[in-house]
């Protein structure tokens, strides 16, 4: 199993610090002290592509869809310390028959809430929409279809992330460079760290 920290902010030296000096945790690796960011390093609503993830994965590890396994997680979105994960949000514009994962948090925070599904086309927008009682087969979901999860206790004192985290893989992997695909996340901020700890 590989890890892959694909989320923007943290030490990334493209986005500045997000503290300095940080320690990081020594069971997954995430900085210990980072706070909201106004800049593109943060963003309390945030939103991101496959395509974006793919060239952060090439970017940061020189490695493609070919290079993923059952098992490995794609971290893609860092909450900082006392953030409230309030929805996650998937579009699947074009899925992958037998790309199917989990969203899981990294750090320990609880993500179940109530699930919607809606379903679209180009022309006409949402045409029908329906709560789930858990969260679809990723591998085996509609084209044009959005999921969104109203977290109910997505509140964490420790900094987390949320990680695709991979279950199953098509036959051809080089299917996965053509999905469409968009995730996004928002969170509030409960509290702190007081700037003396960074």
């Amino acid at each position: 199993m590989q890890v892959y920290d694909l989320f923007r902010g943290g030490v990334a030296l493209e986005y500045g610090n997000g503290c300095k000096n940080c320690a990081a945790d020594c069971e997954n690796g995430l900085p210990i002290f980072l706070q909201p960011d106004s800049r593109d390093g943060y963003h309390f609503r945030d939103k991101v592509t496959w395509e974006d993830l793919l060239h952060e994965l090439d970017r940061k590890y020189e490695k493609d869809e070919m290079d993923l396994e059952v098992g490995d997680e794609l971290r893609i979105f860092l909450q900082p310390n006392h953030a409230n994960v309030k929805s996650i949000f998937v579009d699947f514009r074009k899925p992958v028959e037998g790309f199917k994962f989990e969203i899981i948090s990294v750090n320990g925070a609880d993500y179940s809430g109530a699930i919607h599904q809606a379903s679209y086309s180009k022309c006409s927008g949402i045409e029908t929409v329906e709560k789930l009682d858990e969260f679809p087969d990723t591998g085996a979901i509609e084209a044009g279809t959005q999921i969104t999860t109203l977290v109910t206790d997505g509140y964490n004192p420790k900094v987390d992330a949320i990680a695709l985290k991979i279950v199953a893989l098509p036959k051809d992997k080089s299917a996965l460079s053509k999905a469409e695909m968009q995730f996004a996340r928002r969170f509030e901020p409960e509290g702190y760290m007081m700037p003396s700890l960074y």
